[in-house]
This record gives structure tokens, C-alpha cells and sequence, in this order.
């Protein structure tokens, strides 16, 4: 057999095999082919790639929110139990999936030993009421006796009481009067003992006096002496003095009717013939006016004796008085003792008194108090007594009335679990959700929990509504983060304000947690806003771009298709703005700053032919963001102007790779 009969043999003998290896070698053939297709698609992407990537300066609406995903849930559900227990179902009125109105039967229980115990039960009840009402009868016949005599007693002791009080008021009207009496006295006492002191102290004022003065008998010792000086001088000197003047100055005579006037020579007899007349008379008038002197004297010492002797009466007679004022005070001090005496003798009758009755009024209310809990017990058997056979016919009745089941709201019937036959032991009998509203649980991660708030509104949207936006605000927040899990979230209960008839419970809901928006307001995408190392934010805008060159505008989808085919063309994702949607760059590829100033140069990356665009930089603030794009704020920035967007290279590889797997709107896009 030849070589090609040996191989045919062979091929039937194996002939799974060889369709495998056939399959294989294409495969292999076919991905060498795709593989160089690939790699010639990449070169040509990179290079597009390459090329200086702008983007203009437009105005749009913003919006900034944060983006979650949660699950539909009826505002109210409600599961529906009944306090009952080893009881037959006796019928289901609903079925999963049925509407109810709120009091409408779901079931009924067979009630028949139910009704049977309640009849007991209230039978019970009426004999403990009756037994009970008797001894509260009793018990409070008891209590009005005691109150009769606890008001009787009351009333005498306060009778007595009161004559005793009066008796004790009238005491200290005496004691008043007696301590008035007294003090008066006392009053009189310090008057009487003050005009004594007051003439004590004028009586030893004039002492004092008549002591510096000396006593009458010492001046007219003086004024005798003097005299018999002026004797012996006009004896020595031969002269002669008149009888009457010598009559006057006489010893034994009384000085206060003496009156020495100015004495002349018919006085007194000098003989002219002396030498020395002129000086003896001098020398006589001299002793003439030491007399008047002494005499002066003598009648001031006369008359201070005389006005010591007439206080000394004065002080007498007050002393008198004063003793008197003492003697008074001290009877009257002693009538008030007496009269405070007798005063707490009524007090203490007073208080005696006042002690009895608060005796006999604590008897009395003791009685009172015994005779009250006396009732009180009773009444309190009576509760406990008939409590029970109570709560019995409460139970028994609730219970009856349970059998019969209504719907406490309007709703679905989202689960029954009984059915007739059964034997129900406390259990959900039905669950009923109301359906006409829903609100969304959903899970917000930590990072974005900060910035929801209540009350702000949000963008629905379920995969039963298709594009259709539902509205919805946010009702609460929750202050806990959620259990369970790795990731740390928080809870937030959206509610959904769009009525809808696609919404069922447990849908899915994707959602947008609105935190700002602006609208009509200057944006570039997110790359194209740059930071210097001094903080200031800032865009470089496009001068002027030497013609022939491309921006990444020029590249539009259609080249892309070129490059990669149009059947690995990656598709448009909904709601993408592709003409302003900016690509990555590379690091490599970002412009380049040739110097300090607010003008550089970049190049657009052409393999072909390199060439330069003139750019300058524009400091500007930043406002809202979105995801894609970022309000700008400069009085130099217009509308259309083209600035520079330089994206990572890492953005630039995962936008190559993109493009390259031909990922559709769910890959990335």
C-alpha cells in the first residue's frame, strides 16, 4: 500500500482525532492571522493614540451625584398574627397574589370550645362580682362608723382646745400689761437716777470751785490779818484813820456787809509835815485795795457755800425720788414675774390640752385608717378575686373574636403560610404589602456617605422602566454603619415619589443621589484642569495650531473604525458624549513645558511629521464637578476655546486596551 493509502487508513481508523487535529491547526493558522492583524490594529491605535489630545471649552449642564445601586420595598408590610394557639383553620379566604381591603376576612378559626370556655368564664365572674360586693358593703359601713367618730372627737377636743388657748391669750394680755407697767417704772428709775447724777455732778462742780476758792472762815482769817497789818502801819507811822473805817474792818464783823469804797484823806489823818506822807499814803490805798480784794473774795466763798448747801438739799430730795422709782420698779418687776408665772401655767394647761386632742385625734385616725385598709383590702380581693375569671372572659372573647380574621390594611397578599385543616401555632398567617408606594434600601459606601444628606432628590431607574426616570428623595440616613461584610456602608432609605405600575418589590434600582447641579456653565473634561506645585489650578489653551496638523477632535470614530475594522469597532455607550469625551494620552505624550512663562509648545505626536502647537496657560477656579467634566471660572476662558487635556499613561493603557477588546458600554465606556 502507498504512503497516501497508509495515510487514508489512518484517518479513518482515527478519524475523531484527526477532525480534532484539523480543528486545532486551523485554530492555529487563524490566531497567527488575527494575532498580526491585532498587533498591526494596536500600531495604528498607539499611534492615533500619540497625537496631542484637545478638547473645547463648552457650556453644559452639571451634575454631581453619587451613584448606588438598592431594592425596591413596600413603604408598609405588615404580617398578620392572632393571639391563638392549637386552633383548627377552618378556612383561607385569600391566595398569594390577591388585593385586599383593610378589614376584609383573610380566615376563620373553628371557635367552637372557645365559645364554650368564655360561657364558663362569665359565669365565673358573676358569682366572685356578687361574694366581692358584699364584704366591700361591709367594709365600707365600717369606715363611715369610724369617720361619725373621729369627727365627734374632733370636735370636743377642739372645744376644749379652744377655752384653754383663750385662757393662755388673756395670761399674756396680763403679762403685757404687767411688762408695760414694768418698763415705765424702769423708765422712771433711769429719769430719776439721771437728775441725780446730773445734780451729784453740779454739786461737785461747786465743791470743786468752793475748794480753790477756800472756805469763808479762811478768807476772813485773811482779811483780819490784812486789817491788823494796816493797824500797825498807821500806828507806826503816826497815822490816823477814821473810827468808822476802823468799826468796819473790826474782827468778829461780818465781811459781806463791809463796803471799802475808795478812801480820801478824810479817812485817815496823815501829818503833811512828813517827809514821806505821799508814800504812806500810797502804801494805805495799796492796803485798802488788798482788802477790797479779800473781801471780794470772802463774799465768792460765801456764796458758793451757799449754793453747795442748796444743791446738797437738791441732791437729797433726789435721792429720795430715786429710792422711791427703785422700790416701784422692783413691784412692778415682780407683778410681771408673776404674770409670766401664770401665763405658762396656761400654756402648759395649753399645750396638755393640745396634746389630748392630738391623742385622741391619731385614735380616731387610726380608727379611720384600720377601717379604710380594712376596705381597701377587701376592694383589692375583690380585683384579685374576680381578675382572673376577668381576664378570662377577656381572653375567651379576644380570642373569639380572633377567629374571624381581618386585614389590619390595604394591600397584596404577598405570602400565605396556613391552610384550611390546619392546626395554627401563633405564626404569620398572611403577609400584605402595600403597593402603592415603594421606597428603595439601599447600601452607600463610606467614602460617599458624608455627602448624602435627607431630603436630597434622586434619579431611579429599574430595568422594568427601561429609561424612563423615576423620581425620589431621600427619606433617611442611617447614623450606623450597616453589619455584616468586609465593606463598610451605611443605609439610606430612598423613597420614590414617580408612581409606577412596572415597579414590583425586590427590583433592582440604580440610582442617583442628586448633590449639586449647575446649569449653563463653562466645562473641559476633569484631565484637562492642571495644578501647580504652589497649588493655583490652571488650563493650557491652544494659540495657534499649524495647519495640516490634527487634534484629537479631528479623530473621530470613523478613523478609529478604519484602524481597528468596523465590526471590532467598540460601541457608542447610551448617554456618552463622544465628540467631547476626552482619551488617554501617556505620560510620555503630555505637552512639555519649555519654560517659565505662561506659553509652551507641544507636539502632536505624528509619526509622519512633527510639528509644534503654541500654547498659553489660563489660571483658573474650579466649580462642580461630574464625573467626565469641570466647571472652569476665569474671566479669560470663552466658550470654544481648545485646551489641552493630558491623561495618565495608565488611563491612556486601559483606553487602548479598551479599544482594542472591542468592550461594549458595560466594559467601560
Amino acid at each position: 500500500m502507498n504512503k497516501l493509502g497508509l495515510i487514508t487508513e489512518k484517518i479513518k481508523k482515527h478519524k475523531k482525532l484527526t477532525i480534532v487535529l484539523i480543528i486545532v491547526l486551523s485554530v492555529a493558522i487563524s490566531g497567527g492571522a488575527i494575532a498580526s492583524n491585532m498587533n498591526m490594529k494596536k500600531e495604528q491605535m498607539m499611534a492615533m493614540m500619540n497625537q496631542t489630545q484637545t478638547s473645547k471649552v463648552e457650556r453644559r449642564t452639571l451634575v454631581s451625584s453619587v451613584s448606588a445601586t438598592g431594592t425596591l420595598t413596600s413603604v408598609n408590610s405588615k404580617d398578620v398574627v392572632v393571639d391563638l394557639n392549637g386552633v383548627e383553620v377552618k378556612s383561607v379566604s385569600v391566595e398569594l397574589g390577591d388585593m385586599v381591603e383593610a378589614g376584609q376576612i383573610l380566615c376563620e378559626f373553628n371557635s367552637e370550645d372557645i365559645e364554650e370556655n368564655l360561657a364558663e368564664a362569665k359565669t365565673a365572674l358573676n358569682v366572685a362580682t356578687q361574694k366581692t360586693q358584699m364584704d366591700l358593703n361591709v367594709a365600707e359601713r365600717n369606715l363611715e362608723e369610724a369617720k361619725e367618730d373621729y369627727d365627734t372627737d374632733l370636735k370636743r377636743g377642739n372645744t376644749d382646745l379652744g377655752v384653754a388657748y383663750n385662757d393662755y391669750v388673756e395670761a399674756l394680755d396680763e403679762v403685757e400689761e404687767a411688762e408695760t407697767s414694768w418698763n415705765e417704772a424702769k423708765a422712771t428709775t433711769i429719769e430719776k437716777k439721771g437728775e441725780l447724777e446730773l445734780r451729784e455732778e453740779q454739786l461737785s462742780a461747786k465743791q470743786a470751785q468752793l475748794n480753790a476758792a477756800g472756805s469763808s472762815d479762811t478768807q476772813a482769817q485773811n482779811f483780819t490779818q490784812k486789817a491788823n497789818e494796816l493797824k500797825n502801819y498807821a500806828e507806826q507811822k503816826s497815822v490816823t484813820l477814821n473810827n468808822s473805817v476802823m468799826d468796819k474792818i473790826g474782827l468778829g464783823n461780818d465781811l459781806s456787809q463791809i463796803i471799802i469804797g475808795t478812801e480820801t484823806t478824810s479817812d485817815f489823818q496823815i501829818n503833811n509835815s512828813s517827809a514821806d506822807a505821799d508814800a504812806q499814803r500810797a502804801k494805805i490805798e495799796e492796803f485798802m485795795n488788798e482788802l477790797k480784794s479779800l473781801q471780794s473774795s470772802y463774799n465768792t466763798s460765801c456764796q458758793l457755800e451757799a449754793e453747795c448747801a442748796s444743791l446738797q438739799q437738791e441732791v437729797a430730795s433726789w435721792q429720795s425720788k430715786y429710792n422711791t422709782a427703785k422700790s416701784n420698779e422692783s413691784s412692778y418687776e415682780k407683778a410681771y414675774e408673776q404674770a409670766v408665772s401664770a401665763s405658762e401655767s396656761k400654756l402648759q394647761a395649753y399645750d396638755k390640752q393640745k396634746r389630748n386632742l392630738e391623742d385622741t385625734t391619731k385614735n380616731a385616725e387610726n380608727a379611720v385608717i384600720n377601717k379604710t385598709e380594712s376596705l381597701t383590702t377587701a376592694q383589692l380581693n375583690a380585683l384579685s378575686s374576680g381578675n382572673n375569671e376577668e381576664d378570662k372572659v377577656e381572653q375567651y372573647q379576644q380570642q373569639l373574636n380572633d377567629c374571624a380574621v381581618e386585614a389590619p390594611m390595604s394591600g397584596v397578599i404577598s405570602a400565605v403560610n396556613i391552610a384550611e385543616g390546619d392546626t395554627y401555632n401563633g405564626t404569620a398567617i398572611v403577609t400584605i404589602d402595600d403597593i402603592s408606594s415603594f421606597e428603595v434600601n439601599a447600601q452607600i459606601d463610606e467614602y460617599d456617605i458624608g455627602k448624602v444628606e435627607k431630603g436630597q432628590k434622586v434619579v431611579i431607574k429599574t430595568n422594568a422602566t427601561g429609561d424612563e426616570e423615576l423620581e425620589g428623595t431621600v427619606k433617611i440616613v442611617s447614623p450606623r454603619a450597616s453589619t455584616g461584610g468586609n465593606d463598610i456602608t451605611y443605609t439610606v432609605i430612598i423613597s420614590v415619589d414617580t408612581p409606577s405600575e412596572m415597579l414590583r418589590m425586590d427590583m433592582t434600582a440604580k440610582l442617583s443621589i442628586i448633590l449639586e447641579s449647575k446649569e449653563n456653565v463653562l466645562t473641559v473634561p476633569y484631565e484637562a484642569v492642571q495644578e501647580e506645585e504652589s497649588g493655583k489650578f490652571y488650563v493650557e489653551v491652544v494659540d495657534d495650531a499649524i495647519e495640516g496638523n490634527q487634534t484629537s477632535q479631528e479623530i473621530n470614530a470613523e478613523q478609529i473604525a478604519e484602524g481597528m475594522g468596523q465590526k471590532n469597532m467598540p460601541q457608542k455607550p447610551e448617554g456618552m458624549d463622544w465628540d467631547n469625551m476626552s482619551g488617554g494620552m501617556g505620560e510620555g505624550n503630555r505637552p512639555q513645558r519649555m519654560n517659565s512663562d505662561n506659553n509652551s509648545k507641544i507636539s502632536n505626536g505624528s509619526s509622519e511629521e512633527a510639528s509644534e502647537v503654541t500654547t498659553r496657560r489660563i489660571y483658573i477656579e474650579k466649580g462642580i464637578e461630574s464625573d467626565y467634566y469641570i466647571e472652569i471660572i476665569s474671566d479669560e476662558v470663552i466658550e470654544g476655546m481648545e485646551v489641552v487635556v493630558p491623561n495618565s499613561g495608565e488611563e491612556n493603557s486601559r483606553n487602548i486596551q479598551n479599544m482594542m477588546m472591542g468592550r461594549g458600554p458595560m466594559g467601560g465606556f
